[in-house]
């Protein structure tokens, strides 16, 4: 008997660590500053190159864990980077993880996931294009992404 319940504690315990971390764990409930601030290019040394882009998706108004602006950049086939504005402050961030997430041939939806009340980014694909292809799952702090979990991606056959 004692075999089978610690049995059940392995599976239960099994199935807890391998679970996919959802976007409901890491609700944002506050509400988006009652003014919107413009991206402020001085707060990142790669901001003002991206200016356009920037303000462009500012326009957007609040995309992402209750006051940020998502703002992805393409950096050619299949490949793209991701910038994110504070829009309480106008805070530009480019964190390392984000930047050139290439995503040919993979089966999982490639690309970031994100919603507008969730602190969660889902990043499928493969960064720096080091042939290690995954769904990698970032909580953001507020002024950084923090690793959480890290899933296998598969390719297409064939590729």
């Amino acid at each position: 008997m004692r075999t089978v319940g610690l049995a059940i504690i392995w599976f239960i315990s099994a199935q807890a660590a391998s679970a996919k971390p959802r976007f409901e764990d890491f609700v944002v409930s506050e509400p988006p500053p009652s003014e919107l601030a413009a991206p402020d290019l001085a707060t990142h040394p790669v901001a003002r190159r991206f200016r356009t882009v920037l303000r462009r998706a500012a326009r957007r108004g609040v995309t992402f864990a209750g006051h940020f602006t998502i703002v992805e950049i393409g950096c050619g086939t299949s490949c793209v980077s991701l910038g994110i504005i504070d829009r309480g402050s106008g805070r530009v961030f480019f964190p390392d993880a984000f930047v050139a997430l290439s995503f040919p041939g993979l089966d999982e939806r490639p690309g970031f996931q994100y919603r507008r009340d969730s602190r969660l980014i889902v990043a499928c694909g493969d960064p720096g294009e080091k042939d290690k292809p995954a769904c990698r799952y970032y909580e953001w702090t507020g002024t950084a992404a923090k690793l959480i979990e890290t899933l296998p991606a598969q390719r297409h056959a064939g590729n």
